[in-house]
């Protein structure tokens, strides 16, 4: 049975959803279709929802939290669990993702594997960037994505200041 809960946080409301084999979803800034159900204190919920909050203060690098694979076609998999060894604070391009699980030529499938991500931050999707350095797409935005990188490297990604 699935659980889930909604909780706020520095960067928006977050909904997060549980088996009891482990975490299969986070929404950012969720819609009317989501909303808490089940075990709302499942250990699984509240161990997520601990460790996002340290993770987004700065304090947490690295999250421990089982993740329920039962959705995920073989290649999603292979490129979200080797998201999972971006370290906290570096990026790795689509290209080196590709080459890493054998398929240099797949980067345009990496990329749609890192948008399907049902589970952005903890698997750290974040952390994919253009060859070229340059920041590309994430299903919450681009400024997202610069935020999250804020968090981890404050240094190598500073926000951006509005010009007006």
């Amino acid at each position: 049975m699935a659980s889930s809960i909604i909780f706020n946080s520095s960067i928006g409301r977050i909904f997060l959803r549980s088996t009891e084999k482990g975490l299969t979803k986070l929404v950012l800034n969720p819609g009317p279709e989501y909303y808490p159900e089940g075990d709302q204190y499942h250990p699984i919920l509240i161990s997520a929802r601990q460790q996002l909050l340290e993770y987004l203060e700065g304090k947490l690098k690295k999250f421990k939290i089982p993740i329920d694979w039962k959705n995920a076609t073989h290649f999603n998999k292979l490129v979200w669990k080797t998201l999972l060894r971006i370290p906290s604070g570096t990026t790795v391009s689509y290209t080196d993702i590709a080459e890493e699980i054998g398929s240099p030529k797949a980067v345009r499938a990496v990329g749609l594997a890192n948008r399907n991500n049902p589970i952005p931050i903890i698997i750290p999707c974040h952390r994919v960037i253009g060859k070229s350095g340059d920041l590309h797409g994430f299903v919450y935005g681009l400024e997202m994505k610069q935020k999250l990188l804020h968090i981890e490297n404050p240094v190598q990604f500073p926000l951006q200041k509005a010009l007006f």
